[in-house]
């Protein structure tokens, strides 16, 4: 029997989040897998500020941390992507360039930092990880739980690891002139994130 659930955001912890001198910009993908019959997929994306090893409540009004209404008709798969950090002076430019790319003209304002995105996105932003990379914006974490119509309203954790070794640089000028470049890598299968989300039956 079909059943609607609202599945909300509560909390994000990143273990390394891509940056080096400053506090960034995450960019969060949430996707269901055929949640209903004729519905191949739906996604939310959500833009937080996340600092290493820390956990950030996403404080919102209990409306604005829906990620998803929707009807479930059968079980369904929820999907987690995250991406490295991105300047926050580069979020908006960054994003709207991609996600025209992706849908269309439908898109002419991305929503400040903390804001669900999620109108017009569908199946059409399946690659939206391979546009972000080149912008050299990889994904560092990824992970996935299984929803069925049967399930008490609970809250979950969702642990994700990093899908394949990423590295990450910064470039910097010394006092000199000299390029000085700075690494970072994030191995692969290496316990990244965790993911908290809550589903309310309606």
């Amino acid at each position: 029997m079909a059943k609607e659930f609202d599945i909300l955001l509560k909390s994000v912890r990143v273990m390394e989040n891509g940056t080096f001198d400053e506090k960034g910009v995450n960019t969060i993908k949430f996707t269901l897998h055929y949640p209903e019959s004729g519905t191949k997929q739906v996604s939310t994306i959500v833009n937080m500020e996340l600092e290493d090893n820390k956990e950030t409540i996403y404080e919102k009004e209990w409306q604005d941390k829906m990620l998803f209404r929707q009807k479930i008709d059968s079980d369904c798969v929820l999907f987690i992507e995250i991406s490295s950090a991105i300047k926050k002076s580069a979020v908006e430019k960054i994003l709207l360039k991609i996600l025209k790319g992706l849908v269309g003209a439908g898109i002419d304002l991305i929503p400040s930092v903390g804001k669900i995105i999620s109108s017009s996105l569908n199946d059409e932003i399946s690659n939206y990880f391979d546009e972000l990379a080149k912008d050299k914006i990889y994904k560092i974490a990824e992970g996935s739980f299984p929803i069925s119509t049967n399930m008490d309203d609970c809250t979950i954790p969702i642990n994700l690891i990093c899908p394949k070794e990423v590295k990450l640089e910064s470039k910097k000028y010394d006092a000199k002139g000299n390029c000085v470049i700075t690494t970072k890598i994030i191995p692969k299968d290496y316990g990244n994130a965790m993911v908290i989300i809550i589903i309310d039956s309606i």
